[in-house]
């Protein structure tokens, strides 16, 4: 792992990034099942949180414990849409390598992009983080 600065640890191939959410059972099952997200639970419009790190997901998933996060999947996104997800995402707190003028306050966010990005410590397999 790098040493310092802002990166990303994920697996990855030509093709596209692994990213994991967590989602309650109706929806889960459905992705699991169909291949797709649908049915009659699935929304867009839900607030939904990617890790690139499997640990971290089931560590804020509580081992898939808390409601509405029992079911954990790995989705495969397209690099480029990736690329475009990190590219359109905000801060989701203050960041100093991020000059002033792109901060803005986590209440403004939504008005602002719909993706933000949480500068999250590395869990390792230990239960230790990176920090």
């Amino acid at each position: 792992m790098p040493k310092i600065g802002r990166y990303i640890l994920a697996q990855f191939d030509e093709e596209g990034v692994i990213v994991y959410q967590a989602y309650r059972p109706a929806i889960g099952h459905f992705a699991a099942t169909h291949g797709y997200f649908g049915g009659d639970h699935f929304s867009l419009n839900r607030m939904s949180w990617i890790k690139p790190n499997f640990l971290w997901m089931m560590y804020r998933s509580g081992w898939g414990q808390k409601e509405g996060q029992e079911v954990v999947l790995a989705v495969k996104i397209k690099r480029e849409a990736f690329d475009i997800i990190l590219t359109n995402a905000v801060w989701s707190t203050y960041n100093l390598i991020v000059p002033s003028e792109t901060i803005y306050p986590v209440t403004d966010v939504k008005v602002v992009a719909q993706l933000q990005i949480s500068g999250d410590a590395i869990l390792l397999p230990n239960g230790n983080t990176n920090e």
